[in-house]
């Protein structure tokens, strides 16, 4: 429940990095609910590619990034305006180590100290970090994750209705079985292999590691795609429905949704909603799985083929591992059966202890962690004068930038040809092909974040406890602070 708004400093800007606004967006826009609800401050939003503009053009007290070691560029030009970095991370790592950890938050960064504050969803976290000395003990916070509030109430009543999740998942099969496959296995940078090896290498994975890792997605794609093929055919009364990952494209699991008319493929429906209603998941190596636990729902660990990335102890012993077909059919019918027996009270003992180190508080209230901490970055705050000459000083850099963009031969044939500069004339890129292909697919990646897609997640979490309310007392309309406060990415 939203708290009375406390005495505050004066309003200061947040600008919230959205590396997929699938994924990522709700959590952040909570986050920044609180910020603006209760501590009277600004955020905005934008995506990857447009971060660094959106600097500029924004001129926020505080940066909010995902990692630091691929967005450097952005934090080096935030530091260089005196303004402040956080790190709030946006994925799970139950495979990663304290090496991929540490260089997430800038460890290989020439020494640089770029981040002030480092929003840590656990205690494993904060244990590898200060192993590797990345960051100084005292700008990591333990706050848990702020999405996976929505397992919690008041935000777990906003979960949405079946049918809902896919276009061919009909009302009348409301009580059918509903067996959901996570997928996070063909991804792009398994189907750019060489490409996704040698960048690994070059930002610090060992060969092996990050070719065991791609090896690992392959299998699990095949493996995952017969289990639901051959149990569709088997037991035509139950429902599959494939979630795709945010990073995927749709069309290998289209082919699979086609195969048999109980399997559906769900590409934009959020992941808490998909877990809401399901009877049982099916993944391999996922977070997504953590995520079914917060809902008490049985997680089959698919692993019919040979792994060489092998995952954690702590994590798989919340899941019943399966090693055939045969083994996870058994498994189902057992399930579907007896809900009830499901889950034995060694396998909840071995998801609370997980659960308790990797994500700390599974109690709706990580968000508003994350808004007192970056509250707490700014409360000793620079002068007005200071702040006015910074935001004056980015604004003079972006129109630098703009007429430096302009020069280029690249921008001066387009305006020549009036083709629009979000147009890419590099033909060597993969972005130039997509531009004519496939329109129907668009990459939550590059997405851009608008001030409509914002205002839906704070209606929602004003549907769900008292309206917000200024650091004065005063009701803010939610239409009102968005017309001020949301950032439209610009493509590049």
């Amino acid at each position: 429940m939203i708290r009375p708004p406390e005495p505050s400093i004066e309003p200061h800007r947040f600008l919230f990095t959205v590396p997929n606004h699938q994924r990522d967006l709700e959590g952040h826009a909570l986050v920044a609910y609180h910020l603006t609800r209760r501590h009277g401050h600004e955020a905005m939003f934008t995506n990857v590619p447009g971060l660094e503009d959106a600097v500029l053009a924004v001129a926020p007290d505080v940066v909010v990034l995902d990692r630091v070691d691929t967005r450097a560029p952005a934090a080096r030009l935030a530091k260089s305006l005196g303004m402040k970095v956080a790190l709030l991370p946006t994925v799970g790592f139950t495979q990663d180590t304290t090496e991929i950890e540490a260089r997430r938050a800038g460890k290989d960064l020439a020494s640089e100290r770029l981040v002030d504050c480092c929003l840590a969803w656990g205690d494993y976290a904060r244990r590898l970090l200060l192993r590797s000395r990345a960051l100084p003990e005292s700008t990591i916070h333990t706050v848990g994750c702020p999405r996976f509030d929505a397992y919690s109430e008041p935000y777990r009543s906003l979960a949405e209705p079946r049918a809902t999740l896919a276009p061919s998942l009909e009302t009348a099969d409301a009580d059918a079985p509903l067996i959901v496959w996570a997928t996070n296995t063909s991804h792009v940078r398994t189907r750019d292999l060489e490409n996704t090896v040698a960048s690994a290498v070059a930002s610090g994975v060992p060969e092996a590691e990050i070719r065991g890792q791609l090896a690992d997605e392959q299998t699990a794609f095949k493996d995952l795609a017969a289990a639901v093929t051959t149990l569709a055919t088997r037991h035509p009364d139950w429902r599959f429905l494939i979630k795709l990952h945010p990073a995927e494209t749709p069309a290998p699991y289209e082919a699979i949704a086609a195969c048999a008319p109980n399997v559906a493929l769900a590409t934009t429906a959020r992941i808490r909603d998909v877990l809401h209603h399901c009877t049982a998941l099916l993944v391999n190596t996922s977070t997504t799985a953590t995520e079914a636990w917060m809902l008490g729902k049985p997680v089959f660990e698919v692993m019919f083929g040979t792994y060489h990335v092998p995952a954690p102890s702590t994590y798989l012993a919340g899941n019943r591992i399966v090693k055939s077909i045969e083994e996870l059919d058994a498994s189902l019918i057992q399930c579907i059966a007896s809900p009830e027996m499901a889950l034995d009270e060694e396998r909840r003992a071995a998801r609370t202890a997980f659960l308790e180190d990797v994500y700390f508080r599974i109690d709706g209230r990580s968000a508003e962690r994350c808004a007192a901490q970056l509250h707490a970055l700014v409360a000793v705050g620079r002068r007005p004068e200071d702040r006015a000459a910074m935001r004056a000083s980015a604004a003079v850099l972006r129109a630098e930038r703009r007429r430096a963009a302009q020069r280029r031969p690249g921008a001066r044939v387009k305006a020549a040809l009036g083709i629009s500069s979000r147009v890419t004339l590099r033909i060597w890129r993969r972005a130039f092909w997509r531009q004519f292909t496939n329109h129907r697919w668009r990459s939550p990646w590059i997405e851009a974040i608008t001030p409509e897609m914002v205002q839906a997640h704070f209606d929602r979490f004003d549907s769900v406890q008292p309206h917000g309310t200024t650091t004065t007392g005063a009701p803010l309309p939610p239409s009102a602070l968005f017309a001020r406060n949301a950032v439209r990415a610009p493509h590049r």
